[in-house]
C-alpha cells in the first residue's frame, strides 16, 4: 500500500499476465524420503498435517511416494521419464546409426 501527498492510500496492482507454461516441480530421492522419514516420525496431532503444508505439497503426492516406497523400496522414489517408452528396435536402430 502507498501514499499520495493528498493523504489518501491506493494499492499497487500486480502484473496480471500469467505464466505460458506452468514448471513441473521435480524432487530427488533424498528429499522425498526425508519428508516420508519426517512424517514417519510425527507422532503429535495434526503434526503429519503441517509438514506437507509447510512443503507446500498435496496429501496425493505423498500418498504417491509412500506407495513407490512401498512396493519397491528407494530405487522407486527416483525420478521416473515421462511420455510414452520408446520400441527396442528404435533404440536399437537410433544408436546404431
Amino acid at each position: 500500500m502507498s501514499h499520495e501527498p493528498n493523504g489518501k492510500y491506493f494499492t499497487e496492482v500486480s502484473d496480471p499476465e500469467v505464466e505460458l507454461r506452468a514448471v513441473r516441480r521435480q524432487y530427488t530421492t533424498e528429499y522425498k524420503q526425508c519428508i516420508l522419514d519426517e512424517i514417519d516420525r510425527a507422532t503429535e496431532p495434526g503434526e503429519i498435517g503441517t509438514i506437507p503444508r509447510r512443503e507446500g505439497l498435496y496429501s496425493q503426492i505423498i500418498y504417491k511416494w509412500r506407495q513407490q516406497r512401498a512396493r519397491s523400496g528407494l530405487e522407486s522414489l527416483a525420478p521416473q521419464k515421462r511420455g510414452p517408452k520408446a520400441a527396442p528396435e528404435a533404440v536399437a536402430v537410433r544408436e546404431a546409426g
